[in-house]
């Protein structure tokens, strides 16, 4: 049986306080342990490329019908990662 971990019922049925989450917030207002990452869309000429590889490959579905074919970009730093458009 799978069950969503961030469910607050327990295996009872019954409600179960969530944790307590302490981050430690200095006096100056900053918090030492939060650490935050780069937001999570950012354009794909930001990313980092491979000394002269770029990190992204463009192709086109279709030479002979330009206007029914789809845009493929696949990465060449994350193996399958891929995204398509039409239109």
């Amino acid at each position: 049986v799978l069950r969503n971990i961030f469910d607050p019922v327990n295996e009872t049925g019954k409600w179960k306080k969530p944790k307590h989450i302490n981050i430690n917030i200095e006096p100056n207002g900053s918090s030492r342990h939060l650490k935050v990452g780069p937001p999570l869309l950012t354009p794909l000429s930001e990313d980092a490329s491979l000394e002269t590889t770029p990190a992204w490959s463009v192709r086109q579905s279709s030479l002979l019908l330009p206007e029914s074919a789809v845009a493929a970009v696949r990465s060449n730093i994350w193996p399958g990662a891929f995204a398509f458009a039409i239109g």
